[in-house]
């Protein structure tokens, strides 16, 4: 089984921690393939990024600040390659809320 998590990003806090835990934890069943994505990047000074178990198949999609309508475009493909049979979203990114609804997927 593939899951695949998606999180903003990784910056130390309790929902970053909690995709960290379940990515981690997830990744020692011998049945599951474990998938991270961060739409933002991030780096090892102030994130979890160092504490990801290296058998984790980590994305970064590089979102930019605000309105990024390429994201949505790229965390599509990206999924479309993953092909997970399981997919958990930690999203509350206004912006991204913003452009699901541009594209007709939320109600306005």
């Amino acid at each position: 089984m593939k899951i695949c998590l998606i999180i903003p990003n990784l910056r130390r806090g309790g929902a970053e921690k909690v995709a960290l835990d379940l990515s981690n934890g997830f990744n020692k069943v011998e049945e599951v393939e474990m998938v991270l994505i961060s739409l933002f990047d991030n780096d090892t000074s102030n994130t979890y990024l160092n504490e990801l178990d290296p058998g984790v198949e980590y994305h970064s999609l590089g979102k930019g600040k605000g309105f990024d309508p390429g994201i949505l475009l790229k965390l599509f493909r990206l999924l479309g390659k993953i092909k997970a049979d399981t997919l958990h979203a930690h999203i509350n990114d206004i912006s991204i809320s913003k452009q699901f609804k541009v594209l007709g997927v939320l109600p306005h």
